[in-house]
């Protein structure tokens, strides 16, 4: 009877000891996953900030255009302030399809627009007549016929790359003698009133002006 009941208490005690274990196993096993678990979400949540971060990084940055006279300081192309010197006359470097000329005898100054947009395209110094004697005359002309030199006996000089503009009036270069050989005395004359009324430019520009200007184009002399 003894041994039966120390053969129970025995078998009671092994099972007692194995429900024990198992059951602590189980619990040990569940508590790894779950701490798998969250060591996981931690992870993902950690690698989403990141490439949060990462894709704010590539979001372009809102930048200010730069205003090119801020850029520049204000300033024009001579080196002064833009906002104490302005032009008055609108310019171009664009060679016009089409041009006007007007020729200001006050100042002796020819001026070269474009006659679609009235931008000035080029600024030469003249001579015109003498007053009282044989001045240039004044009005609206059209651009006529054109040659490369001329001579005329009673003035004893000619000129090269002549442009009439009304009757005998002429632009051309500043004259030369019998000899075709260039009067320094007159070219130190441009600008200033010194022709018997044709319109004297230097030989640079009276070529530009004889191979530029089209017939028909329009000519005002003030």
């Amino acid at each position: 009877m003894i041994k039966l009941k120390s053969f129970i208490l025995v078998v009671f005690f092994i099972a007692i000891t194995y429900f024990s274990f198992t059951i602590g196993g189980n619990i040990g096993r569940m508590s790894d996953n779950k701490q798998s678990n969250t060591g996981t979400s931690n992870s993902q949540s950690t690698s989403k900030d990141v490439e949060s971060t990462s894709a704010d990084k590539n979001v372009p940055i809102e930048t200010k255009p730069i205003d090119s006279s801020e850029a520049a300081g204000n300033k024009t192309s001579d080196g002064k302030s833009s906002n104490t010197e302005k032009s008055t006359v609108k310019t171009t470097n664009v060679k016009p399809k089409q041009f006007k000329v007007l020729v200001d005898t006050d100042v002796q100054r020819v001026y070269i627009y474009d006659k679609k947009s009235g931008a000035l395209y080029k600024e030469f110094v003249c001579s015109t007549g003498l007053d009282g004697e044989s001045e240039t005359v004044k009005g609206n002309f059209e651009i006529q016929d054109r040659g490369y030199s001329f001579y005329n006996p009673k003035y004893g000089d000619g000129a090269y790359y002549w442009v009439r503009f009304y009757k005998t009036y002429l632009f051309h270069s500043v004259p030369f003698d019998k000899n075709e050989k260039i009067i320094e005395t007159e070219v130190a004359k441009l600008g200033e009133k010194a022709s018997h009324g044709c319109i004297r430019l230097s030989m640079e520009n009276s070529k530009w002006f004889y191979d530029n200007i089209p017939k028909g184009t329009a000519v005002t002399v003030k």
